[in-house]
């Protein structure tokens, strides 16, 4: 097998687990909503235990690198859903 084929297969496979994972989380969120949880409660829960998670599996400096990254594209209206008026 081709190495672009095998690069290829993975690339797929994680945007299949990228996609079902996401559904999950969507899930949980609104059955947080469900049980009458702030958005913002299960957002900041989420992303709590995603670092935590992430931290676990990498290093303290790549979460933080990759934090920074996040940064940027916040500000940049990456994960903008709604248009808020200041």
């Amino acid at each position: 097998m081709a190495a672009s084929q095998t690069n290829d297969e993975g690339a797929r496979e994680r945007s299949r687990a990228n996609r079902e994972a996401f559904g999950v989380m969507l899930k949980a969120l609104q059955r947080g909503s469900d049980r009458g949880l702030e958005p913002e409660v299960m957002a900041y829960a989420a992303l709590y235990t995603g670092l935590r998670g992430l931290v676990d599996s990498y290093s303290e400096d790549v979460v933080a690198d990759l934090l920074a990254d996040v940064a940027l594209r916040v500000r940049s209206g990456h994960f903008t859903t709604v248009q808020r008026h200041h």
